[in-house]
Formats: C-alpha cells, structure tokens, sequence
C-alpha cells in the first residue's frame, strides 16, 4: 500500500524475478512508463548495437541483501467515448480515433496521446488520458496518415477538458466516404 504521497515498500522478497503492478479505483495504470525496460542489454542482430533485452518488459530481479527502487505511474481513467458514423447514420468500424495534448503554446501536439478505435457498433473509447485538456480528431496526425478518412478535428479543434476520473461521452464524428488514392 503506498502512503499518502505515493511511496510504497515491499520488505521480505526472496531472490527471484517478479513483475509488480499498481492499481486504484478510478485510475488504470501508465503501462509504458510501467513496464520499461529496466533490465540487462542483450547484442541486436545488428552490427555494433547494443539494446535492452525485450523479453520480460517491465520485470524486475531481486538480489540477496539488495533494493531496487521502481517508480510506477497511473493516469486518472478520463477519456472521450463516442462513435463514429457516415452521415446517414450507420456506424463505421475501424478509425482511429486520437486525443492530442497541447503543447505550452496552446498548440495541438503533432502525434497522439492515446489512441481509440471504433469497433463494429461505431463506438469507440479514448482512455486512459490525464486531467487537463485535449483536442480529439481522426487521421489528426500532422506528419503522416493513419487512414484513408479526411484529418477530422472534433468541433474545429476547440480543446476539450478531461476530468480526473470521468470520460465525455458524445463525441461523435460523421465522415465523408475515404480518399481514393490516385492511380
């Protein structure tokens, strides 16, 4: 159990591998900060590379008469929900849809946040994102395509608040049918 201030111990560990893992209602665990790698650095196939080895991410060794210190992150569980439709109304299934941080200049980042894709219904979750504001578009990327739809941006690119352990629901996008690409 950590203290008020987010410290935590684990006395009595035998020497062995473990994974530890955080939890507490209405927040979900940062995953990527998480589980990096903190382990030993293997040789890559590749010439004069050396890299962290991949097979256990996130895992940690306990050494006899030793301590390791790991710092694990949590996001509150705010998002957006919506769905994702074609003007007549019929869901779409498959798009990508992407929260954006703002940069200190109020400006929409360039890559995503998170990313939530609609399922068979349309509907889609963007979650877990952290208080605070965000702007959610489709194909929104500035620097690459992630699907054939038109860059989107939810109500002309207003930032839109998170609260801390709630998620929007309504956030509805209607698309035109996809670009074609040119012959």
């Amino acid at each position: 159990m950590a203290d008020s201030e987010g410290r935590y111990l684990i006395n009595g560990l035998e020497q062995g591998k473990y994974q530890i893992r955080v939890s507490k209602e209405g927040y979900a665990p940062d995953q990527d900060f998480n589980n990096r790698w903190s382990g030993p650095l293997v040789s890559s196939p590749k010439p004069k590379v050396v890299e962290p080895a991949k097979e256990a991410p996130g895992e940690i060794e306990v050494f006899p008469n030793a301590c390791q210190v790991r710092d694990l992150g949590m996001w509150a569980k705010g998002g957006f929900r919506g769905k994702v439709q074609r003007p007549d109304g019929s869901p779409i299934e498959g798009v990508a849809v992407q929260a954006f941080e703002l940069d200190s200049h109020g400006m929409r980042e360039s890559s995503p946040l998170r990313t939530g894709v609609s399922g068979r219904d349309g509907k889609y979750n963007v979650e877990p994102l952290p208080a605070g504001r965000c702007v959610i578009g489709i194909n929104a990327s500035k620097y690459e395509d992630v699907s054939s739809y038109h860059p989107t941006i939810y109500d002309g690119g207003m930032a839109m608040p998170v609260g801390e352990s709630r998620s929007i629901e309504g956030v509805d996008f209607a698309l035109p049918e996809p670009r074609v690409a040119a012959v």
